[in-house]
């Protein structure tokens, strides 16, 4: 199985690279990338020393074996430097290429602003739980660390600025406020039927245009009856989505209405709600 792609919004450590990397060794595979995807294509970004470096999807399975021993042989203080003619990335000490590596430089100055290092936490945070809801204190302690060392942070009081910096997030609308010390991630789908939301993270999804409704968890009890787990949120769903009213009869007391499956959930158990 091929790694996960990342991006470079969501640019990762050396350290986390160094762990994709042993963890593919115990795959049986060829290249770090799928073998359907051209080889030149940038499959993983990583974050090092105001720096960001790309790995083509076709590095070798020989090149990451030669790079790990070098790591081991350096206590994982393994350094990273830019060739003079060219953007591949020489490794250590003796400053040597590893030809079926295929790493190389992208950005020297790539992190510059705290913005441009938050930003990348928040994904990575986002894709490490598998949510869109940032709990900021979690997110400080799990984060911190990392964007001190991508901005190279001096200062005495980095978590003042990087508060700073998601009240800047928000005002931009990546961020929306859900409770005092949570937000929610407002990029890309946001699925209000299989995570785990509060009411006004729901709110806040579907006022963004992001929210969506795929397969709402279901749970079979051991006794006679099921019990639709999300039903609550598809009833909020549709009764954001229709204005309260009835999308047949316009009946518009909240009352009366019902949020209901086109297909019986007792025929269909994935509750897929269209």
């Amino acid at each position: 199985m091929p790694v996960q792609r990342v991006s470079s919004q969501e640019a990762i450590s050396k350290d986390e690279f160094h762990d994709i990397l042993r963890s593919w060794l115990r795959l049986n595979e060829a290249r770090i990338g799928p073998a359907d995807v051209d080889g030149r294509t940038r499959w993983l970004h990583i974050v090092d020393n105001a720096a960001l470096y790309s790995i083509h999807a076709d590095a070798k399975r020989e090149g990451v074996v030669d790079y790990l021993n070098l790591v081991d042989r350096l206590n994982g203080d393994v350094t990273w430097s830019r060739g003079e003619e060219s953007r591949a990335v020489l490794f250590g000490p003796e400053h040597r290429p590893i030809t079926p590596l295929y790493l190389y430089v992208e950005n020297d100055a790539f992190t510059g602003t705290w913005k441009a290092a938050v930003r990348r936490a928040l994904f990575r945070f986002s894709k490490r739980h598998q949510t869109h809801r940032i709990v900021r204190q979690q997110f400080l302690n799990e984060e911190l660390s990392t964007v001190k060392r991508e901005t190279r942070a001096k200062g005495n009081t980095p978590s003042q600025t990087m508060s700073r910096v998601l009240q800047e997030l928000r005002d931009e609308g990546l961020l929306l406020f859900v409770n005092p010390g949570e937000y929610l991630l407002n990029s890309g789908p946001i699925d209000i039927g299989a995570e785990e939301l509060p009411d006004d993270a729901v709110d806040a999804a579907l006022l963004s245009g992001n929210a969506q409704f795929t397969d709402v968890e279901t749970t079979v009890s051991a006794v006679v009856t099921r019990q639709r787990v999300g039903q609550a949120a598809l009833r909020r769903f549709c009764l954001k989505v229709y204005q309260s009213r009835c999308a047949f009869c316009a009946v518009a007391d909240p009352r009366l209405l019902t949020a209901s499956h086109i297909v019986r959930w007792a025929d269909d158990v994935s509750c897929v709600a269209s």
